[in-house]
C-alpha cells in the first residue's frame, strides 16, 4: 500500500493502522516519517522503539515508558510494553491490557496478550476464548494465538482439535512445556499412546506446574501398562 506523502497525514495513518492491530504497517509508516520530518522525528523514534518486538528486553525501555506515560497516560505502545514487562516479572498485567482495549477496542495484540494471561485463571477460560477468537480476525496465522486456542480447546475437552492445532504449531516453532503437556494429554485421550508418551516425556523435561507434572506422570504410568501399548 502506498503511504501518504504529507507527514501529518502519514502519522495519522500510522496511528490508525496501529489502533487496528496492524503493527507492521504502522511501523512502516513511522519509519518513513522519522527521517523526513524533524518536527515529528522524536515521537516517531519513540513509537518505533516501543513497538519493536524486542522492546521488553531493551534496558532503555522502562525510562522511555515513564517518559511517554507522564506526557500522555493513554500512550498505547507504552502501556503495552509496560504490561509485557509486568507479565515477564510475574506481576499482574491485566489492568494494563484492559486499559489498552478501552483506548483501542480492536487492538488485536492486546486481545492476544490478555487471552494468554487469562489462561492462568480457570474462571476466565470463556473470556480467554472470546478474546482469542476476536484476535483471530487480525492474527489468524500468529503461532502464539494458535497455541492459546489449542490450550483453550484442550481445557474444554476438545482433544482432537487441540491435538490438531498443536501438531500444526509444532511445524512452525518449538512447543512450550505447557503445549507439550496439552498435546500429550490430548493424544492419550484420543487413543494415540505412542505419541502421548513421547510428548508427555518431553513435557516433564520442562518446568511444568506441579499439578500438570503429576497428571503427566500418572498418565505415563497408565500408558505403560500392557493393554495401553498399542
Amino acid at each position: 500500500r502506498k503511504l501518504p506523502a504529507d507527514p501529518r497525514v502519514q502519522a495519522d495513518y500510522a496511528w490508525a493502522a496501529y489502533s487496528m492491530g496492524r503493527v507492521a504497517d504502522a511501523r512502516a509508516a513511522m519509519g518513513k516519517l522519522a527521517p523526513s520530518d524533524p518536527a515529528q522525528a522524536a515521537d516517531a523514534k519513540d513509537f518505533l522503539a516501543l513497538t519493536d518486538p524486542a522492546a521488553a528486553a531493551n534496558a532503555d525501555t522502562p525510562a522511555l515508558i515513564e517518559k511517554k506515560l507522564a506526557a500522555t497516560p493513554t500512550d498505547v505502545p507504552a502501556l503495552m510494553v509496560r504490561a509485557a514487562l509486568q507479565e515477564k516479572a510475574g506481576q499482574n498485567p491485566v489492568a494494563g491490557y484492559v486499559k489498552v482495549l478501552e483506548i483501542f477496542p480492536q487492538f488485536a495484540p492486546a486481545r492476544l496478550a490478555l487471552a494468554r494471561v487469562y489462561l492462568d485463571d480457570p474462571k476466565q477460560l470463556e473470556a480467554a476464548e472470546k478474546l482469542a477468537n476476536a484476535a483471530r480476525e487480525r492474527l489468524k496465522d500468529d503461532p502464539d494465538l494458535s497455541g492459546i486456542l489449542a490450550i483453550i480447546n484442550f481445557r474444554k475437552g476438545q482433544f482432537d482439535y487441540a491435538a490438531q492445532l498443536l501438531k500444526e504449531l509444532s511445524a512452525k516453532r518449538q512447543l512450550t512445556g505447557g503445549e507439550l503437556f496439552a498435546l500429550g494429554m490430548s493424544q492419550a485421550a484420543t487413543k494415540h499412546p505412542a505419541e502421548a508418551r513421547q510428548n508427555l516425556t518431553q513435557a516433564l523435561q520442562t518446568k511444568l506446574p506441579e499439578a500438570d507434572a503429576a497428571k503427566a506422570k500418572a498418565t505415563l504410568e497408565e500408558l505403560a501398562k500392557p493393554d495401553a501399548k498399542k
